[in-house]
């Protein structure tokens, strides 16, 4: 057995936050996971973020 877990986070976002937030990233979760791994190997953010 592995000792590696995979992690799962919830936020809570109304519909009107989670409508916006599809209509600019229609894959969240891509994008999510796309960031995380940015921010841990220290590469820059993205820009629409700053």
């Amino acid at each position: 057995m592995s000792p590696e877990r995979d992690r799962v986070i919830s936020i809570v976002l109304t519909e009107a936050e989670w409508q916006a937030f599809i209509s600019r990233h229609p894959q969240p979760v891509v994008w999510l996971r796309e960031r995380i791994r940015d921010e841990v190997q220290g590469q820059p953010s993205d820009p629409q973020l700053n």
